[in-house]
């Protein structure tokens, strides 16, 4: 292997206790007054417009990619509100508008260290002390995006817009800001539609896996010359509706020079009232992968033990009370979370520094990508960037996920017109099986879908477009 002065397999001398990307999504029921309206087909905006009006709600924004809007209903008359919609002509449904909550593992819970989108005080990211010369941390060299980057000619992810669906991107940070283009704010009650400065941590972790500069500090990204555009549907809890979700989605529907979104989160829709609108979501996503945009999500956390993985400790899960709807369901680890379950999407779930799937990466994916261990190693956690133009440590499916969008960028560099469906049969058929002894103990019988094809290959991948 060729020596490369900025690379390390594992880092060193950082210090944290952490408390990693997230938990179940879309999580939550509709406890608050805000709602999903869904209309019949052909209904116009000035007809969607007064039958919100006319209940006594509040339109928050019509979502043009479901005919639908987000609404919030009165305080006082609520059942009388929701009464008039469910009985008019243009209605086709009312949904629950669940509370969404970033996507990861949670390992400092029991100390009161993070959140998990369901109680928590949603942190996420722990800080550290920067490196102190520039390094690809030990995922972006695993998947092989270092050796790419090295090559002649290079490949990083040039010209590459990538749609980073989180808590924002920290606009300032030296090492992110160069490469932000724009973005927005989804969420329905800001103040300030245009502001996307992330107030968590969470999304600014995300951008530095895919797209951390190469400019002589800190760390450098699976594709450091992609585009970012920050999408901020998560507020500084790391929490948001499912309605601005489905906005953005609307938004990036009409941009034609973005073709790749990270959403490092899901949802169980674990409940009754809650599973009517996975039609709905599965709807957006659909329309969404249709317009040939590539789609990335994490596949969640659920498991900790015993469940095809190496969590020794036992330490995490998807933080205190699973998906933020009544735990993990017994420690299911094929345990359901949208939108990762829906073919249409590039599934991601974890591996290790030692290369296996950990405890509490779910099954079902498409591949498996550096996310990182738990316990006290810190070394084995995922390193990027922070807010406040500093560094963290991060793990779960969320990084996971990261590191696959910055992959994507790289194979979109050198095939501009690569649909999502070349997408996903690229990195599958380019990935590396991955062995799992401590699952179960004859490693011959692991199985298959706790990993999909394996581990992302990133050199592999390049080579198999070029030829």
């Amino acid at each position: 292997m060729t020596s490369r002065k900025m690379r390390v397999s594992l880092m060193t001398g950082i210090v944290l206790t952490i408390v990693l990307l997230a938990v179940g999504v879309f999580a939550g029921g509709g406890t608050d007054l805000r709602r999903i309206v869904v209309f019949h087909d052909g209904t116009s905006s000035q007809v969607q417009q007064q039958a919100v009006a006319q209940s006594g709600s509040r339109l928050l924004r019509l979502l043009s990619l479901i005919n639908g809007a987000s609404i919030e209903l009165p305080a006082t008359g609520t059942d009388s509100a929701l009464a008039y919609l469910r009985s008019h002509y243009a209605v086709a449904a009312v949904y629950d508008d669940p509370v969404v909550g970033a996507h990861g593992e949670v390992s400092a819970v029991a100390t009161g260290a993070g959140g998990d989108g369901a109680g928590g005080d949603g942190v996420f990211v722990t800080p550290v002390a920067p490196p102190p010369t520039e390094i690809y941390p030990w995922g972006i060299d695993r998947i092989g995006a270092a050796d790419v980057q090295e090559a002649s000619p290079p490949v990083a992810g040039d010209g590459v817009k990538v749609a980073v669906f989180d808590t924002g991107i920290d606009r300032t940070h030296p090492e992110l800001a160069p490469n932000i283009v724009g973005g927005f704010n989804a969420i329905a009650t800001a103040a300030d539609p245009s502001n996307y400065q992330d107030d968590n941590g969470h999304g600014t972790a995300m951008a530095g896996i895919i797209a951390a500069r190469l400019n002589r500090q800190g760390v450098i990204g699976a594709a450091p010359h992609a585009l970012l555009y920050a999408v901020k549907v998560l507020d500084s809890t790391g929490h948001g509706h499912t309605s601005d979700t489905l906005h953005a989605l609307s938004v990036i529907a009409t941009r034609n020079d973005i073709r790749l979104i990270n959403m490092s989160y899901g949802t169980a829709l674990a409940t009754p009232a809650l599973q009517p609108l996975e039609p709905v979501l599965r709807a957006a996503v659909q329309g969404i992968v249709q317009l040939g945009k590539i789609f990335v999500t994490s596949r969640g956390n659920g498991c900790t033990t015993g469940a095809g993985g190496t969590v020794a400790n036992g330490a995490g899960g998807d933080g205190a009370g699973g998906d933020g709807a009544g735990g993990d369901a017994g420690c299911d680890p094929h345990a359901v979370r949208y939108p990762a379950v829906y073919p249409e999407v590039i599934t991601v779930g974890a591996s290790t520094v030692a290369n296996t799937v950990p405890g509490y990466s779910l099954w079902g994916v498409d591949v498996v990508a550096p996310g990182g261990d738990t316990g006290a190693d810190n070394t084995k956690k995922i390193l990027t960037t922070n807010v406040g133009g500093g560094y963290g440590v991060i793990s779960g499916t969320s990084p996971a996920a990261a590191h696959v969008t910055g992959a994507v960028a790289l194979a979109l560099q050198l095939q501009r017109n690569l649909s999502p469906a070349q997408a996903q049969d690229l990195l599958q058929r380019t990935a590396n099986h991955l062995q799992c002894p401590l699952w179960p103990a004859d490693a011959s019988t692991c199985p298959s879908d706790q990993q999909g094809a394996g581990l992302i290959d990133v050199k592999a991948m390049v080579e198999a477009l070029r030829k």
